[in-house]
């Protein structure tokens, strides 16, 4: 796991921090506190459901009715078992609705990042494009700039950066803390080397021991 390539734009990662901290505060939770991701979603008037339940509202008529629908969405649903381009989640654009469509396969923990991650590009605004001209049923399909805006927002909201360092202080073990955040254990280690958690401390205790 690695930042994207593309660098993110000046400001962004303190107005990421800033974003974690208000969503948490108005859904009564903690930064030392796991924040869902469908709660998350809830509060954006986003929709979540497994991605299999598109089969569901294309047999009820919810989809509307564009050309060739029916097609795409088994297109979608079968990527779900495919191993060369593994799905994880997706954010749709559909007659008006905000919903993510996930993986019900992937672990909690994967689940809770994607969405996430799908939340950042929801609420950065990020542009998707269409997967027909005449369908109101928009896959988005982001440039990296917008995929490293949403990827280090997901991170945030899921990890937020003062938790974690609350958490390492008060001596938690990685294991400890992803159970905490229902994170992977990859993620917490990740979030731990790229905000320099440890150092920090170091370096304040080591300030600290010599004032």
């Amino acid at each position: 796991m690695k930042p994207n390539s593309s660098p993110l734009p000046p400001g962004f990662k303190a107005v990421a921090k800033k974003d974690s901290v208000a969503i948490r505060r108005k859904l009564g939770y903690s930064l030392t506190q796991a924040c869902p991701a469908r709660l998350v979603a809830k509060l954006y008037g986003v929709r979540v459901f497994p991605v299999f339940a598109l089969n569901n509202l294309l047999l009820s008529g919810a989809l509307g009715e564009f050309p060739d629908l029916d097609r795409r969405v088994a297109q979608l649903t079968s990527l779900v078992t495919d191993t060369e381009r593994p799905f994880s989640a997706m954010a749709i654009g559909m007659c008006g609705d905000k919903i993510i469509v996930y993986n019900p396969n992937a672990s909690a923990a994967r689940q809770e990042s994607d969405i996430m991650h799908e939340m950042g590009h929801h609420i950065c605004q990020h542009p998707g494009n269409c997967l027909g001209a005449a369908m109101d049923f928009a896959l988005r399909s982001h440039d990296e700039r917008c995929e490293a805006e949403a990827e280090w927002l997901g991170w945030s909201l899921q990890i937020p950066e003062d938790g974690l360092m609350q958490l390492v202080r008060a001596g938690h073990s990685n294991e400890a803390i992803a159970e905490i955040y229902g994170a992977s254990l990859q993620l917490v280690k990740f979030r731990r080397s790229v905000l320099a958690i440890d150092r920090r401390i170091a370096a304040s205790i080591n300030r600290a021991y010599n004032s």
